[in-house]
């Protein structure tokens, strides 16, 4: 988990008795050590280091900077008297700094410089309250001037330098006090203030940002009339790095009424599935939206129990939802739990799903690894003797169900590609594949020879489906156009009705039935013996539809999955319908059924499997498992005791199905 730390350093007393004591160190050490660590405004861990000698401050610097991860935010805030050399290096004073012997007891910038170069956090943020200008004057820290920019801007990325003065000029304390009294420095003073009141925060997204700090900070140093022009440098980070967050009580933006109830339920996978969607909002919408998403997953994060906490805050640390919820349940001992029954969310009636029946682990049985090309597509054989992969510039090869060990290896017309093949779904060993040339054939995977030529489509094949009495073979290209094969009589008739490419096609039980779903967010039934589609589309998404499943129950319900990662489940005969929200947080690529219906398997373009349990009369999700790379297609063979997947790191899996 990243951390936020910061270190304040501040000295007030020299033994140099031409270096004068300052006031303002301690008390804007203090007044910035309240608001860094305030867990309401900057949430840091702070260590100070006040008033120490070169080599005790170096010693602070080096185990503050040490075994830092990429994803730390460090703050590192200096203020003392700055001095220079004859050659015009820049030094900080400590305690023992002698303006005579800068190069032994002063604490060179360059080696700072170099310390925050080794350091492996990527967001570092350098405050400096010193001035670097001149002969010394009353209230003022500083010697001549240095070129702050050439020594302390380094290699960096995500480094962001603000100083109290431009380099030629004085960095003043405030207005002269009795000795007694404390006094901080019009720079920090300004700067404090800012994130204390959360005035900063001038773009009210609740985060305050490097750059909004400075600005306020530069804004109350020119209203307070004192001749100095604080500075800001940004190398890599854009001034983007959250510095801290509005204390501010700002109003929460009201939830969806069905997120709400998911965040409020006593059923911890139903508040995952909320927390999933409020992951999947943290970088959309408006600031105060982006604010009010991101407090409640705090909120979470800080009070829930541990399973869902943990959820929470690895998505509050930027890792992918399907890496949050697979460490959380790795590192929890408690049973397992059916997984994250979705919202369904239907025109009038928001529905929340209760959990199905909780199924076993499921587990890999085979994983197999290619060393090149990109696997696109499987498929396993009615027989369940046979498995088959293919995909872009490379072979298709045909394995062994039972062991993963490869049987054959097919040769095809048109280089090594192939994007789309299915078994004949009464036939035993027989594939129906398309080439990138369009070239559709039928071949046999026991003995690897061609059994017949059926057609040719315009160009690459991203779809492919067989009617079950294997008298049809639909195709889809790069057109909008459907191409509609006979298994004995070749091409038919071309289907038109798509505005953009079809991309998942599929056949209901009977073969009379055929549903498109395609890249314009829409779905179509079509009558196969009318060659028209039965009706207005089935359903509209915003964005493409990527696969589309038929209930091989024969209830009339198909199931449509795309680029909004939700769950389109329409049933033609009764016209009824729900969208549910699913644990996906990016475009669903493949959907497919169990043979018998009572689960279905999606994948994600993040790497995630979900199983649904459809022997109810609602779609609940009972377990999610990654794979770490996207998932193109997923299979079930034909008894449902195995399932198999390709990604596109090239791994062929051969799952054992829970439940079975």
């Amino acid at each position: 988990m990243s951390a936020r730390a910061a270190l304040i350093v501040a000295t007030t007393v020299y033994t140099d008795e031409s270096l004068s004591r300052l006031r303002a160190p301690a008390q804007d050490a203090d007044a910035l050590e309240r608001v860094l660590a305030d867990p309401n405004i900057g949430g840091f861990e702070v260590s100070r280091s006040t008033d120490r000698n070169t080599q005790e401050l170096k010693e602070d610097f080096e185990d503050f900077l040490s075994g830092r991860k990429p994803d730390d935010v460090l703050v590192v805030y200096l203020t003392c008297h700055g001095l220079r050399n004859a050659r015009g290096n820049l030094f900080f004073a400590t305690t023992n700094t002698r303006k005579d012997r800068l190069a032994s007891t002063g604490l060179e910038s360059s080696w700072l410089l170099h310390q925050l170069d080794d350091c492996r956090a990527r967001q570092q943020i350098v405050i400096l309250d010193c001035c670097f200008s001149g002969a010394f004057a009353h209230g003022a820290k500083g010697d001549t001037e240095v070129d702050v920019r050439g020594q302390l801007v380094g290699n960096s990325r995500g480094r962001a330098i603000l100083t109290a003065s431009r380099g030629t000029e004085y960095s003043f304390e405030g207005e002269t006090l009795s000795e007694a009294s404390p006094v901080g420095s019009v720079f920090t003073t300004g700067l404090v203030e800012g994130l204390r009141t959360g005035a900063a925060d001038t773009d009210a997204d609740g985060i305050i940002s490097v750059r909004d700090a400075y600005q306020y900070a530069f804004e109350h140093v020119r209203k307070s009339g004192t001749e100095q022009t604080p500075q800001l440098w940004l190398y890599g980070s854009e001034g983007e790095i959250p510095l801290a967050r509005n204390p501010s009580e700002m109003p929460l933006i009201p939830l969806e009424e069905d997120v709400r109830q998911a965040l409020e339920s006593r059923r911890p996978y139903l508040r995952i599935g909320a927390v999933l969607h409020l992951g999947s909002q943290l970088t959309v919408g408006t600031p105060a939206e982006r604010s009010s998403t991101r407090r409640r997953l705090e909120e979470v994060a800080q009070h829930d129990a541990p399973l869902v906490a943990k959820v929470a805050r690895g998505l509050l640390d930027g890792r992918p939802a399907a890496e949050s919820v697979s460490e959380s349940v790795s590192e929890s001992t408690s049973t397992p739990v059916p997984w994250l029954p979705p919202t369904a969310v239907q025109p009038g009636k928001p529905v929340m799903p209760q959990p199905g029946p909780r199924l076993d682990e499921p587990r890999v049985l085979k994983r197999l690894r290619r060393e090149s090309g990109h696997l696109r597509t499987v498929a396993i054989s009615p027989s369940g003797r046979y498995l088959v992969e293919g995909g872009h510039d490379v072979p298709v090869v045909v394995h062994k169900l039972r062991n993963g060990e490869v049987a054959r290896t097919m040769s095809i017309g048109y280089g090594s590609s192939t994007l789309s093949f299915d078994f004949e779904p009464t036939e035993g060993h027989q594939l129906v594949v398309a080439d990138m040339a369009g070239v559709i054939q039928v071949w046999d995977a026991a003995s690897g020879s061609t059994v017949t030529h059926i057609g040719h489509a315009a160009g690459p094949v991203h779809a492919l489906a067989c009617s079950r009495d294997v008298s049809f073979v639909a195709a889809a290209g790069q057109s909008s156009d459907i191409q509609l094969f006979g298994r004995q009589v070749g091409k038919l008739h071309a289907l038109s009705r798509h505005t953009d490419t079809v991309l998942g096609l599929a056949f209901d039980r009977s073969g009379s039935l055929l549903a498109s779903a395609g890249a314009d967010g829409i779905v179509v039934l079509w009558d196969i013996l009318t060659l028209e589609p039965i009706a207005a589309p089935l359903t509209e998404a915003e964005g493409a539809f990527h696969s589309v499943a038929f209930d091989p129950r024969g209830s009339g319900t198909i199931v449509a999955v795309g680029a909004d990662a939700r769950l389109h489940v329409r049933n033609w005969m009764t016209d009824e319908g729900l969208d549910l929200r699913t644990p996906h947080t990016t475009q669903i690529l493949s959907a497919a059924f169990r043979p018998d219906g009572r689960m279905l398997a999606t994948t994600d373009q993040d790497g995630l499997l979900v199983l649904w349990d459809t022997s109810g009369p609602e779609y609940v999700v009972d377990r999610m498992y990654t794979t770490h790379s996207p998932v193109p297609s997923v299979t079930f063979s034909h008894d449902g005791r195995q399932l198999a997947t390709v990604t596109h790191d090239n791994t062929l899996r051969i799952w054992d199905v829970p439940g079975m």
